[in-house]
């Protein structure tokens, strides 16, 4: 329902605006207006309006409600790094020179500190890796070659990086996905040549001034609008059951249709046989 109202919402808007503003620009850089505004207008407010609901639809179906931020965003909001976690990891354990140690993340102040269950802070001598322990599953990270005049070290593994400081690991795990970061320039881009296509080709602008019409267009609708409309679709993607409530809401859903077979009468091993009902045909002679 949502998406029909963004759609049928921004369509309106973009058909008033590329209407009225074709009509006033065309008669004043050019002789007269198009004589064929009354579909063209609608049809490339049409075109526009269907791409911003189709990626508003991309974004609640691909949004993840623990994890902050939009996967698929505006070009100066979009990030293509992904938390494997929405909060820092609560122990992890670091090998050095005496051995393994296992740290613990403990709060202070606005900060978290990983220290050992005698209160000991992070080691002053160089760490050779960081182990994590996630149920059935072990990461491995270890250091990278230093970066000149960076405050952290990073430790990577497996495709995660996690930043290490003088006091101690963010205990963030953060992985660089290229996919992400390829589609949303895709996105963008599509959003900018739509532009341009719909002011050059359906509104009869010369191409240069379809160009220079497309990236204020463009502009306007990456800093102003669509941040309002996307967020608006992340924030309904939110909303949408998980797989494992999913799975919750049929284990309720099959027990209490145990219950009510039980009740009636039918065997519930073989329910298919009890429910159908029986005919009698006639036989041939």
């Amino acid at each position: 329902m949502i998406f029909l109202v963004i759609f049928v919402v921004t369509a309106a808007a973009l058909i008033v605006l590329l209407w009225v503003g074709a009509a006033f620009l065309q008669g004043y850089i050019y002789t007269e207006p198009s004589p064929e505004l009354y579909w063209q207008a609608p049809a490339a407010g049409a075109a526009l309006a269907l791409f911003i609901t189709l990626w508003c639809v991309l974004v609640a179906n691909a949004v993840d409600p623990k994890l902050p931020g939009l996967p698929y965003d505006t070009l100066f909001r979009f990030s293509p790094r992904v938390e494997r976690s929405p909060e820092p990891v609560k122990e992890l354990i670091a090998e050095t020179k005496t051995g393994p140690v296992r740290y613990i993340a403990k709060k202070n102040r606005n900060r978290l500190d990983y220290k050992t269950e005698n209160g000991t802070g992070w080691p002053r001598s160089p760490v050779s890796a960081i182990i994590i322990k996630e149920k059935d599953e072990e990461l491995r990270l270890e250091p990278l070659p230093p970066t000149e005049g960076s405050p952290y070290q990073e430790f990577a593994g497996d495709g995660w990086v996690m930043k290490v400081v003088d006091d101690g690991p963010t205990g963030m795990l953060l992985a660089f996905r290229w996919g992400r970061f390829l589609f949303n320039l895709f996105l963008n881009f599509v959003h900018f040549a739509l532009w341009f296509v719909c002011l050059w080709l359906l509104l009869r602008f010369q191409w240069s001034h379809a160009l220079g019409l497309a990236v204020v267009m463009w502009l306007i609708m990456t800093v102003a609008i669509l941040p309002m409309v996307l967020d608006q679709a992340g924030a309904s993607g939110q909303k949408r059951p998980t797989t494992a409530e999913r799975g919750e809401r049929f284990q309720i859903a099959d027990f209490r249709l145990q219950i009510c077979m039980k009740a009636s009468g039918c065997d519930s091993a073989r329910p298919n046989e009890a429910m159908i009902p029986r005919h009698d045909f006639p036989t041939a002679r």
